[in-house]
C-alpha cells in the first residue's frame, strides 16, 4: 500500500503550473541524484510501501488519514487564499506538529539519533568507574522520575520524555533495578538500545502525532509543549519561488541555528512550514523576535540542509539544483558534537566524588 508522509495536498501545492490535484506535476531533487529530467506527479511522490505498519501505527492508515487532510487541504487552500493565520491558530499548531513528525526523514533520522546516543552513552557509562558510580547515584535517584534517571544516563530531557511516554515508567525503572543489581549497565543500556534503536521511539512519536497530536503527549497546563507560538502570520515570496524539504518543518532556536522543532522543544523562537510555491506560514514564539528572521533564500536554503533525502520544487533551474546540493548538510536534531558534549557534561556532573561533595 502507498502511504505518504508528506500529503498529496501539500506537495500539489508545489506544482510547476499551480494546479493542486493529486495529478499535479511537481519536481523531486534527490540527494546527490541528477538534476530531474521531467516533473512527477504528486501522487508518486513522498511515500513508502505500508509506512504505517499496523504494528506500529495501530487503527491507522491512509483512510484513518483522510478526515485530518481534507481538514489541513481546506485551511492550507484558505491561508494561500488570503485568510489570517492568527484566527486558525489552532488548526495551524496541529498542521506543524503533525507534519513535522510524520515524516520518513523524521522517523529514521530521531531513530539514528536514539541508536547514536544509546551506543555513546553505553560506551562513557561501560567503564568500570562509570558504572561503580552510577550504580549508587541511580540508587539513589529511583525515588524521582522516570525521565530524571534517563536523564542522569545522558539522554537529552525531550528525548527521555518520549522513551518514557513509550516504555512507561513501571517498566522501565524495573528494568533498571534488575540491571543494576543482576547485571552490567552496558547490558542495561543495550537492552534499552535493542528496543528503542530500531525505531520504537520514532513510531511512537509518530503513532501519537498522527492519532492525537503531539500536545496531547504533555501536561494539561501545557507547561512541556514542544512549542507555543504567540503570534502566528503569514510571509508571501512573489518572486522566488518556495521548496519543500522532505523534512517539512524548519525551527529556529535562540542562537539562530536551524534544525526541527523537536531539536528546540520550548527553545524554539521560530518555525516554518512552507504551504505552497510563493506562501509560507510562520510561528514566532513569544520571547523570539517580532518579525521572521528567515527570507526566502534562507527559507529555501534551511529547507534544502534540513532535508534527509528529497527536495520538492515548483520549477528545475541552476537555484534549485544548488539547493539540491546542500540536501542532508546540517544535522536537524543533534549533532556528533553535541552529543559528546551532553554525555561529556553528564559524566563531569556526576563523576565519583560529586554526589558526597554535593551532599
Amino acid at each position: 500500500m502507498k502511504d505518504h508522509f508528506i500529503p498529496c495536498l501539500l506537495l500539489a501545492r508545489f506544482s510547476v503550473d499551480g494546479s493542486t490535484g493529486r495529478k499535479a506535476r511537481v519536481y523531486q531533487f534527490r540527494r546527490d541524484g541528477p538534476r530531474p529530467s521531467n516533473p512527477v506527479p504528486a501522487k508518486d511522490l513522498a511515500y513508502a510501501g505500508n509506512f504505517y505498519e499496523r504494528s506500529d501505527f495501530p487503527n491507522l492508515d491512509e483512510a484513518g488519514l483522510r478526515q485530518r487532510e481534507t481538514t489541513a487541504a481546506d485551511l492550507i487552500r484558505d491561508l494561500i487564499d488570503g485568510a489570517d493565520p492568527q484566527q486558525h491558530a489552532g488548526q495551524i499548531t496541529s498542521l506543524f506538529l503533525l507534519q513535522g513528525a510524520r515524516t520518513k526523514a523524521f522517523r529514521e533520522g530521531t531513530a539514528e539519533r536514539v541508536g547514536m546516543i544509546l551506543d555513546k552513552a553505553m560506551d562513557a557509562w561501560g567503564k568500570p568507574c562509570g558504572l561503580d558510580h552510577m550504580r549508587r547515584l541511580l540508587d539513589q535517584e529511583m525515588k524521582h522520575s522516570g525521565v530524571d534517571i534517563l536523564v542522569r544516563l545522558g539522554f537529552p530531557r525531550e528525548v527521555a520524555a518520549l522513551v518514557l511516554a513509550q516504555f512507561g515508567e513501571a517498566r522501565l525503572k524495573q528494568i533498571i533495578k534488575e540491571g543494576l543489581t543482576s547485571q552490567s549497565l552496558s547490558d542495561v543500556l543495550a537492552q534499552l538500545h535493542q528496543v528503542f534503536a530500531g525505531g520504537g521511539i520514532a513510531n511512537a512519536m509518530i503513532a501519537k502525532a498522527q492519532v492525537k497530536g503531539l500536545h496531547t503527549m504533555v501536561s494539561r497546563d501545557g507547561s512541556e509543549h514542544p512549542f507555543c507560538a504567540a503570534r502566528w502570520i503569514r510571509i508571501d515570496s512573489p518572486n522566488e519561488p518556495l521548496i519543500l524539504g522532505d523534512s517539512c518543518v524548519v525551527g529556529v532556536g535562540a542562537d539562530g541555528s536551524t534544525g526541527w522543532l523537536f531539536k528546540y522543544g520550548k527553545g524554539c523562537r521560530e518555525v516554518y512550514l512552507p504551504i505552497g510555491r510563493h506562501v509560507a506560514i510562520v510561528g514566532l514564539s513569544p520571547d523570539g523576535p517580532n518579525v521572521p528572521s528567515l527570507d526566502a533564500s534562507s527559507l529555501n536554503r534551511a529547507s534544502a540542509e534540513l532535508a534527509r533525502d528529497y527536495i520538492y520544487a515548483s520549477r528545475c533551474t541552476s537555484a534549485e539544483k544548488d539547493l539540491a546540493a546542500r540536501i542532508g548538510s546540517v544535522e536537524p536534531l543533534m549533532t556528533d558534537a553535541e552529543m559528546d558534549e551532553m554525555i561529556d557534561d553528564s559524566m563531569r556532573e556526576h563523576a565519583p566524588g560529586k554526589a558526597s561533595e554535593s551532599g
